[in-house]
């Protein structure tokens, strides 16, 4: 069945060129800036436009689409549970080209000693042309103190979806590869152990990115830890303000922009038939 389709694809590519089209839909709303993140997930899976590329004199949109939220809570006995988070808690700011950031912000990004919040935020970046040459990540702390963390990852799948016994699956050959994990961010007060920034390029541009951002807030154990600065007894929590996720800019090299402009209804039939 999936021979099928791909020959089908194929076939699609040579009407799509002579007719000069790419097979997408009508346009796409305009991503809103400022709005709760319950706005995005109700767009569904087409999502929203925040840019567009040209390739072969041809405009294509930059979507965010197939956005989810998922909240996890736990805490120690004795300790109340942290105040529900729901996604019209969390604000999303963004980018309007290439290089601008993605943000999620919250003053519910908060936990108390002995309570532990995971925020986990799922999308997928689709831009038809292979454009994207990379991603970057950062976090904006407020100060957690000792036991207390912040840590952040972001998981990758590019040119592919989550899945597989390897983790990504690939939406043109079905080839299977691990997802990227980009260093995790961790910070403590205490012990110094700050970074709030990490990014990767990749072997060759690509068209399509699924993300997975993983957020745990930890406000270590009830009854607090030794400072190892002090010598101590502190009682920790956890703050921050937000994170962020940045598409950086690219222009595609010339074989690049060639192959885009036949196999760029290719892209557009497999991403319509993933999300519908």
């Amino acid at each position: 069945m999936k021979k099928a389709v791909h020959l089908l694809a194929i076939q699609l590519v040579g009407i799509a060129v002579s007719l000069g089209t790419t097979l997408v839909d009508g346009p796409l709303p305009a991503c809103q800036s400022n709005v709760s993140l319950a706005v995005y997930r109700a767009l569904g899976p087409d999502g929203c436009s925040f840019a567009k590329v040209t390739v072969n004199n041809e405009q294509f949109d930059v979507t965010i689409r197939d956005v989810n939220f998922r909240l996890f809570r736990s805490s120690v006995q004795g300790v109340a549970l942290p105040a529900r988070v729901f996604d019209t808690d969390i604000k999303v700011t963004a980018p309007t080209k290439l290089g601008d950031a993605l943000g999620f912000f919250s003053n519910k990004f908060e936990v108390a000693a002995g309570q532990r919040l995971t925020f986990q935020f799922d999308y997928v970046i689709d831009p038809p042309p292979s454009v994207i040459p990379g991603y970057e990540t950062d976090i904006f702390t407020e100060t957690p103190v000792f036991p207390g963390y912040a840590l952040y990852k972001t998981e990758l799948c590019a040119g592919g979806i989550f899945g597989g016994s390897l983790g990504c699956v690939d939406l043109l050959t079905d080839e299977e590869s691990p997802v990227i994990t980009l260093e995790s961010f961790y910070y403590t007060k205490s012990t110094k152990d700050i970074k709030t920034k990490s990014s990767i390029t990749f072997d060759k541009p690509t068209y399509l990115v699924s993300v997975r951002n993983t957020l745990i807030l930890d406000g270590g154990p009830k009854e607090g830890a030794i400072d190892p600065d002090t010598g101590k007894n502190v009682v920790g929590k956890s703050q921050i303000s937000g994170v962020k996720n940045t598409v950086p800019s690219a222009v595609p090299e010339p074989m690049g922009l060639m192959l885009a402009g036949s196999g760029l209804a290719v892209l557009a039939f497999f991403r319509r038939q993933v999300v519908r």
